[in-house]
């Protein structure tokens, strides 16, 4: 499956048909990610973050399940979750630090 993502400045034929529904779905809204949002988490840093994300969720709901490190896995991953989807890190903010190269007007 081809999609044609882009702007009037750049258009991009995107092929995902390869990769598993969940990753589709991400790489889909990363490249037609909301331009007025204040991004601070760059695309790698995103990726990183999901995989985290995954790993500890796996953990925290099957190695260590009810458990209160169970919970506190599950509530890290779900937090890498977020900004990993949104793009913004509150903790990056308060730092100063900027993984989004793209984004220098926000």
């Amino acid at each position: 499956m081809s999609y044609i993502v882009g702007d009037y400045r750049n258009i991009a034929i995107l092929q995902v048909s390869n990769l598993p529904i969940l990753l589709q779905v991400f790489t889909i809204y990363l490249v037609l990610e909301i331009n007025f949002m204040n991004t601070n988490v760059g695309t790698v840093d995103r990726l990183i973050r999901l995989l985290l994300a995954a790993a500890l969720f796996y953990l925290g709901f099957f190695v260590y399940g009810g458990t209160g490190l169970g919970i506190g896995l599950v509530v890290v991953g779900s937090v890498m979750l977020v900004t990993a989807l949104v793009g913004f890190c509150g903790l990056y903010q308060l730092l100063g630090i900027r993984t989004n190269k793209a984004n220098k007007y926000s």
